[in-house]
């Protein structure tokens, strides 16, 4: 009787486990990131490189849109995609949670801004296919004015499971 109560028990403790997604029973582990990019070939694309954890150096490209400014000259980020690609060919995707970015100063040069989003880990492939997590995604970025050409900096800090 006793046997059949802990073999009962295993199969039970077995199914449960199997019935956990995977991404859900890794975890949670440190991410950051520091980037650096500029407009890509369309006016909402961009492209950049960077150095982030779990990928090494990497290159990465997105695409973004912006709402209009309110009364503080900060604009919603209505929506951002980035995939990140790693020496090796893996890829992580991100995707926007919310954010904006707010006027800071313009010199008559140069036009700066900066804010901070809330991004989430989507998956990806190879070792990031059923990647989860989030991070604070911190940006600053100046247009010249001359050319009208938008570069950036940013950070991420957060976690991620894979």
């Amino acid at each position: 009787m006793t046997k059949k109560f802990l073999v009962l028990g295993a199969v039970m403790a077995l199914t449960v486990v199997l019935a956990v997604p995977a991404s859900a029973r890794v975890d949670a582990r440190p991410f950051d990131a520091t980037i650096e990019g500029s407009r890509g070939d369309t006016e909402t694309s961009f492209v950049g490189s960077g150095n982030v954890t779990h990928l090494g150096l990497v290159q990465f490209e997105g695409e973004r849109a912006f709402g209009p400014p309110d009364s503080n000259g900060c604009q919603p980020l209505l929506s951002l995609t980035i995939t990140f690609t790693a020496a090796n060919g893996d890829e992580l995707l991100v995707e926007l949670v919310g954010g904006e970015l707010c006027f800071v100063s313009s010199d008559g040069i140069t036009i700066m801004f900066s804010g901070d989003a809330d991004v989430a880990f989507v998956g990806g492939s190879g070792r990031f296919e059923d990647a989860t997590g989030e991070a604070i995604m911190s940006l600053t970025v100046v247009i010249n004015l001359s050319t009208g050409v938008p570069s950036f900096t940013g950070s991420f800090s957060g976690t991620i499971g894979y």
